[in-house]
């Protein structure tokens, strides 16, 4: 095979530790695929590998390895005290605690890298993460209070979702379903993708947590109405489900993404007593749908169906109580030459952030010094200044993070549980392996899977 020709057998290093847990995945540019453990990691000299059936550890060539995905590890996660989200210039982000705010950085508090010195030319915005008031569901965590359902395709062989570091994995047809007590607005949002033909259901205000054969539903055990969001490839589209009257649309939207992308967040909308439902994807607004009837969902379940037998992942999904406003996807200050904060009654303040303390900020603003507590923001936008080198947007390598976000870095070494490297935008940084989930060290290729 073509991934032998790539490797090199190593001698096992005498006193070394037995093999850990089989966690690991490597990945390589013509599809192939290796379970085991990663050892070392050298762009000059190749990553080292030990596979559990292999009596020595192994060397594949860097030039042939696209990513690694990265199993459990043991960590030391610590409760931030004033946890925040960073959106750097190229779309990395880190979550931390905000330490301090300086005149030309900001320092951010991490439990897999330290303390991190980031110049303020490299910081798009600042959110603070405080849980938000009406936070109903924040996960997946496990399958645990999901119910998984027998798939509505015709002769599908029994499946099911899996869950692995706080995501849920479909590789055939496969429903899974949770009564939310979906509120009269919520708030639903969750990032999805996928390999090969995409198509994906979403029941909105079901009562069973089983999906419905469609075609066949006249036949199936009572249940009452629904929505089901159906996405794929070209369009979406909104069904109004009911045992009792035939299956009619709201209208469909194009949205082509067959050729672009394989991977999108997902933002749902309802507000009940309005009788709409919003779709958002990656930010932007898609469409609005307006029942012109009764409000058909007649349950709070909410169910998600991989309605083809290609592999589908689900992450960061949050369910949440709404305000029923639709707020613009970035609020970016008038004068991009100041810094910006959101307050989270949509107040604004234009200004200069001066420092940070006791959990307050201090903005500079034409009014004088204004000291505002960091609960009370919703975002921070710093001034747009000269981007530095490297602020360009995807970049590889990129090392993605277990919970959110990812971190491009130039690789020097991975070893010990730690990668070291540098940030194009920070610069020299050791990274604790078991915050991540996933190393990609080329652009993906067509062989590899999109996760």
């Amino acid at each position: 095979m073509l991934v032998v020709a790539t490797l090199t057998w190593l001698p096992r290093v005498a006193g070394a530790a037995a093999a850990g847990p089989v966690n690991d995945g490597l990945y390589f540019a013509n599809g192939d695929r290796l379970r085991g453990e990663l050892i070392t990691y050298d762009p000059e000299k190749g990553l080292v590998w030990r596979h559990p059936d292999a009596a020595k550890e192994m060397t594949a060539r860097t030039a042939s390895v696209v990513k690694v995905r990265l199993g459990e590890r043991a960590g030391t996660a610590a409760k931030p005290a004033f946890p925040v989200l960073v959106r750097l210039i190229n779309q990395d982000e880190l979550e931390g605690s905000l330490g301090a705010i300086l005149d030309d950085k900001i320092i951010l508090q991490t439990w897999w890298a330290g303390e991190l010195n980031i110049p303020r030319s490299s910081i798009e915005s600042i959110v603070p993460q405080s849980p938000r008031p009406g936070l109903l569901f924040e996960g997946p965590t496990g399958l645990e209070g999901w119910t998984q359902g027998k798939p509505p395709i015709p002769d599908a062989e029994p499946s099911g979702w899996v869950y692995h570091q706080g995501s849920f994995l479909a590789t055939q047809s496969a429903s899974v379903a949770r009564d939310f007590k979906l509120p009269n607005l919520v708030d639903i949002q969750f990032d999805v993708a996928w390999k090969g033909f995409f198509n994906l259901a979403v029941a909105l205000y079901a009562d069973s947590l089983f999906p419905i054969n469609l075609a066949q539903k006249e036949n199936a055990p009572d249940f009452g109405g629904f929505y089901s969001l159906q996405l794929n490839n070209n369009s979406v589209n909104i069904l109004v489900v009911s045992k009792q009257r035939p299956i009619s649309s709201l209208g469909a939207a194009f949205m082509p993404l067959a050729n672009t992308k394989n991977s999108m967040h997902v933002t749902i909308r309802v507000n009940k007593p309005d009788q709409t439902i919003n779709l958002l994807i990656d930010g932007a607004l898609v469409k609005q749908w307006k029942e012109p009837t009764e409000f058909a969902g007649t349950g709070t379940i909410l169910r998600f169906v991989n309605q083809t037998a290609s592999i589908m992942k689900l992450s960061n999904l949050t369910v949440a109580e709404w305000d029923g406003r639709m707020d613009a996807t970035t609020n970016k200050a008038p004068d991009p030459k100041s810094d910006f904060v959101l307050l989270m009654n949509n107040d604004t303040v234009a200004g200069r952030l001066q420092k940070f303390a006791d959990g307050k900020l201090t903005v500079e603003s034409p009014l004088g010094p204004l000291a505002i507590p960091l609960l009370r923001v919703a975002q921070l936008r710093l001034a747009e200044t000269a981007r530095p080198a490297g602020a360009a947007a995807g970049h590889t390598p990129q090392a993605h993070f277990v919970t959110r976000g990812r971190v491009t870095v130039a690789i020097e070494r991975v070893e010990q549980g730690q990668l070291v490297g540098k940030s194009p935008l920070f610069g020299p940084v050791k990274i604790a392996l078991g915050a991540l989930k996933l190393l990609q060290l080329q652009a993906p290729t067509e062989a590899a899977e999109p996760f």
